[in-house]
């Protein structure tokens, strides 16, 4: 009868051991979940930035680009005032373009410059130079984007590492760990476009874009001669030439009829009997 007793309470000691076993890893497994689900509220918690309509105007994000073309009176002494200015405004001439074309040069420039002397930098190109044809500034707001990519990088970047820490702290199977390795690439790829994208514009709202034409009329001493334009002398060459061929030509032809010659002689004498009573 006591080992009877002795088994019950083994039983008893198992069963209790399983039930506590079971609510551990019933207690893990929501512990995880909660974590899998936390990592997405958690940057909602933090303070947004503020919406685009609400920033002071001198934090807008603006990028500014313009185009202008202007006739110069000597290319290349317009095109080093040029450069001097875009140096003097802390700029860099990003591309430069060269065209010889018939009737006049062209330069064409592309210029960065900091946006804050963008405007002194347009008035000083517009001083070099005999007119401006024409001068389009355009403005684009980019706030909005700006802090949208923002928002979404901050949301990206809390995801990534609680994705860090469940990889580190709560995966035990190797399922849960490439899971977690495949989770943190998307992720991961994802803030790199949105990096690449926000550093892309930081780039065009620090340093505005200037699209500059030079050119400059040739004189007319500097024109090429007309092909269609022939001196009196010159056609006069021309018409004793195109005389001499004439000639040449009938010179040729007469030799080339040297059969009716040599029946000439023999058409004329019968003509001749023919014409005799």
């Amino acid at each position: 009868m006591p080992w009877m007793i002795l088994l019950l309470f083994f039983a008893l000691t198992a069963c209790q051991q399983d039930s506590e076993l079971a609510r551990d890893s019933a207690s893990a497994e929501t512990e995880v979940m909660e974590a899998d689900l936390s990592y997405l509220a958690a940057p909602e918690t933090a303070t947004p930035p503020p919406p685009p309509d609400r920033l002071p105007t001198q934090e807008r994000r603006l990028i500014r680009t313009a185009e202008m073309r202007i006739q110069v009176a000597e290319l290349d002494s317009a095109t080093a005032a040029a450069t001097r200015l875009v140096s003097r405004v802390g700029g860099f001439i990003a591309d430069s373009e060269f065209t010889n074309s018939s009737y006049r040069l062209d330069r064409r420039l592309t210029i960065r410059v900091p946006a804050d002397r963008f405007d002194e930098l347009l008035t000083g190109i517009g001083g070099i130079g005999l007119r401006t044809d024409y001068q389009r500034v355009n403005t684009q707001d980019v706030t909005e984007e700006w802090v949208d990519l923002e928002s979404r990088l901050a949301t990206k970047r809390a995801v990534r590492d609680r994705y860090i820490e469940i990889l580190r702290n709560r995966a035990q199977t190797a399922k849960d760990i490439l899971d977690a390795e495949d989770k943190i690439r998307v992720v991961t790829e994802e803030i790199e476009a949105q990096e690449a994208r926000l550093r892309s514009l930081r780039d065009r709202v620090a340093l505005s874009t200037l699209q500059l034409e030079l050119y400059q009329e040739k004189r007319v001493e500097e024109l090429p001669a007309d092909p269609y334009r022939v001196s009196f002398w010159h056609q006069i060459g021309d018409s004793f030439a195109t005389g001499w061929s004439l000639v040449k030509n009938f010179l040729l032809f007469l030799i080339a009829i040297w059969p009716v010659w040599l029946a000439v002689p023999f058409l004329v004498y019968g003509w001749r009997r023919w014409r005799k009573p």
